[in-house]
């Protein structure tokens, strides 16, 4: 029996994601995911939304979390990692609703 190898064919990586030498979250993808049920007080609870933010080069994590999905609340998100990471070079995000 002549038996042939079979061998995969992938897609080479992004250059953002063979970055040497970069600070992490230099190169940074963004997610909401969500709503999470968040206990307010004692007898409330509301819904919040959870931003993940990935690091491409090392997939460093930042969690935060949005009170909703306003564009408002995603820039107040992005200050405060700003505030916290710095300002990355790249922002890659899907186009979810």
């Amino acid at each position: 029996m002549d038996h042939k190898v079979e061998t995969q064919r992938m897609a080479n990586l992004p250059k953002e994601r063979m970055a040497p030498y970069t600070p992490p979250f230099y190169y940074t993808s963004c997610d909401y995911f969500g709503p999470v049920t968040v206990k307010v007080g004692r007898n409330k609870t509301t819904k919040h939304y959870g931003v993940v933010f990935t690091c491409l080069n090392t997939r460093a994590v930042h969690l935060d979390l949005a009170v909703d999905c306003s564009s408002m609340e995603f820039l107040q998100v992005l200050r405060r990692f700003f505030a916290m990471r710095g300002q990355p070079a790249y922002i890659l995000s899907d186009d979810g609703s």
